[in-house]
């Protein structure tokens, strides 16, 4: 989508609809409020960030089962998706989608929800991306988190 696009967000993410099973929405949801996530879509792009920083191998589904649900993606993400379906073989995004939810629910949490990204997709030990505006409220959040487990 180019920047003139009305479906193009202000942040420069497009919504993209995906069928994500239940199981995949509850999962989501789960890491969103656990790591103090806006919503189902940073999630899911953490997920995606992390698969897309290791070598796992990944399982697309033979069917995808689920509702559809709009998810905020950046065009790199979406190239990803798209590079993952062809060279997979598989049907759908959608298919793809689920195939990164299922890697990312046998990953570490930590390492998958807890490393601050910016979006240049940068791990949280860059000092680029520790000066984004993200990466400071994240790091506040994940202070205060150590502080009540301690």
């Amino acid at each position: 989508s180019s920047a003139g696009d009305p479906a193009t967000m202000a942040d420069g993410k497009t919504p993209v609809e995906l069928n994500i099973t239940p199981a995949h929405e509850a999962f989501l949801s789960g890491m969103a409020r656990q790591f103090d996530l806006p919503d189902i879509g940073k999630a899911f792009r953490c997920c995606l960030m992390h698969q897309a920083s290791t070598d796992t191998a990944l399982t697309v589904p033979a069917n995808v089962n689920g509702s559809p649900v709009k998810i905020a993606l950046a065009s790199t993400h979406l190239s990803w998706l798209e590079a993952q379906r062809s060279a997979l073989g598989a049907k759908t995004l959608s298919h793809v989608a689920a195939a990164v939810c299922d890697a990312c629910a046998i990953a570490k949490a930590e390492e998958v929800f807890g490393i601050i990204r910016c979006k240049s997709g940068a791990p949280g030990g860059d000092a680029a991306a520790a000066a984004c505006d993200g990466a400071k409220q994240a790091l506040e959040k994940q202070r205060a988190r150590e502080e009540a487990a301690a």
